[in-house]
């Protein structure tokens, strides 16, 4: 089987919140946020006060509410920002532009605009997806971006899936 199709710079950033939102380091990370947050407003009003008053309960409150209604959206926007930035850093992106991945006897070939590399089907930890993409994982934090639109309908999509899971000794699915 192979696939030809393209890796805008909009796949990769969602791919990269996607791996963040859904990652356990990732939601570690937004717990300990949360935590020292919290902690360093009870530690400011004492700070300043001499004692723990209701002022950091009621701004707590209300952060939280904040937090919850728009905490999401922001820490996309802010991840997004940062990609693009890193994106912008180098002359050769890597992580965009034209791709063909071809599912060979015994390994994947990823044939992209700066180099090939086949990996053996057991490098292949995880299968995951979004709304528009597909996720071959490959490590950690390495994947394969397939945008849905690289398959011609959803029969092919799922013999892609098939396969991959038939050969595919280590996989987990989310």
């Amino acid at each position: 089987m192979k696939l030809s199709y393209t890796v805008s710079e909009d796949d990769y950033i969602q791919y990269s919140i996607f791996h963040y939102e859904n990652s356990k380091t990732g939601r570690a990370q937004r717990k300990i946020f949360l935590v020292l947050l919290i902690a360093g407003l009870f530690g400011l009003d004492y700070l300043m006060n001499g004692r723990i008053s209701l002022t950091p309960i009621t701004t707590l409150t209300i952060f939280c509410g904040i937090w919850f209604t728009f905490g999401k959206k922001l820490y996309r926007k802010f991840l997004a920002f940062l990609v693009k930035q890193q994106l912008s850093e180098g002359k050769r992106n890597e992580f965009t532009g034209c791709r063909t991945l071809e599912l060979l006897a015994g390994t994947i070939r990823m044939v992209g605009e700066q180099r090939t590399v086949e990996v053996p089907y057991e490098s292949v930890e995880r299968l995951a997806n979004d709304d528009e993409r597909q996720y071959v994982y490959i490590g950690a934090i390495s994947a394969y971006i397939i945008p849905f639109s690289a398959f011609a309908d959803k029969e092919e999509k799922q013999k892609f899936l098939r396969t991959l899971k038939e050969k595919s000794a280590n996989l987990t699915t989310d």
